[in-house]
């Protein structure tokens, strides 16, 4: 299941999560920001809606079931090596998560963040 807000020539942020509640908060804080949104909650779409939709950035989960968020990161680099993505987890401490921070290709939110600082990093990365 994903949902699609239009705004002229806003740009696009999909937003990965397998949590509802979560999603459709995050969703609604970027929505009203002014930002196109893609939402989806099955990570394994993630890269098929990636292609499709062509986002500015992909804010996802990093533990979810199924494709985790960051087997759905390496897909999206995959398909754009210059994709932009900021991963939301409960768990900063993950190895992976570590190494791809390390390595300066992503942010990491962690869990619970204000509506503040998340709007911060994505106008940071992408600008508005």
């Amino acid at each position: 299941m994903h949902f699609f807000t239009i705004m002229s020539m806003s740009k696009i942020v999909m937003i990965v999560d397998d949590d509802t509640d979560l999603l459709d908060g995050v969703n609604e804080v970027i929505s009203s920001a002014g930002y196109r949104t893609v939402t989806e909650v099955d990570g394994k779409r993630a890269p098929l809606l990636f292609r499709e939709y062509g986002p500015d950035l992909v804010l996802t989960d990093f533990r979810m079931p199924g494709l985790n968020g960051y087997d759905s990161y390496l897909e999206i680099k995959k398909a754009n090596p210059n994709a932009k993505v900021i991963f939301m987890t409960s768990f900063p401490d993950d190895v992976r998560l570590r190494d791809a921070i390390n390595q300066g290709e992503i942010i990491c939110l962690k869990k619970p963040f204000s509506n503040e600082s998340l709007l911060q990093v994505i106008e940071n990365k992408i600008g508005h």
